[in-house]
């Protein structure tokens, strides 16, 4: 059989919401969260099937993902695509976040990123 060479496709829609929500303005005043949500991918018939996704958190979405400020860097995200918190950023008030997510298969091949519209803490 041949290598997996193609990646998955992309999160069709990512949401800084909760569940298929998405919100503007942030529902916690936390300093160290955000709520991401997806859209499920599913890898090519003859792939090597998903093994999880990645996130980001920036200041500034670009069709790369993450660009401007980054405030967390791309992390696993291995759970299915739910509400997601991360804790290990600091935002703060006034401020628009994206969250931008990518898909990565078992042969570690990585979609194009997809962002959220943003979020001001």
């Amino acid at each position: 059989l041949p290598a997996d060479t193609t990646p998955p496709p992309a999160p069709a829609r990512v949401w800084d919401g909760g569940g298929t929500r998405d919100i503007d303005r942030a529902a916690t005043t936390a300093q160290n969260e955000l709520y991401l949500s997806w859209s499920p991918v599913a890898d090519e018939p003859d792939g090597s099937g998903l093994a999880g996704y990645e996130y980001c958190i920036t200041t500034k979405a670009s069709a790369r993902g993450c660009a401007g400020t980054i405030v967390g860097a791309w992390s696993p995200a291995t759970q299915p695509p739910a509400d997601f918190i991360t804790g290990a950023i600091a935002l703060r008030a006034g401020r628009r976040y994206f969250g931008c997510v990518r898909a990565r298969d078992n042969a570690r091949n990585v979609s194009q990123p997809r962002c959220s519209d943003g979020q001001v803490r």
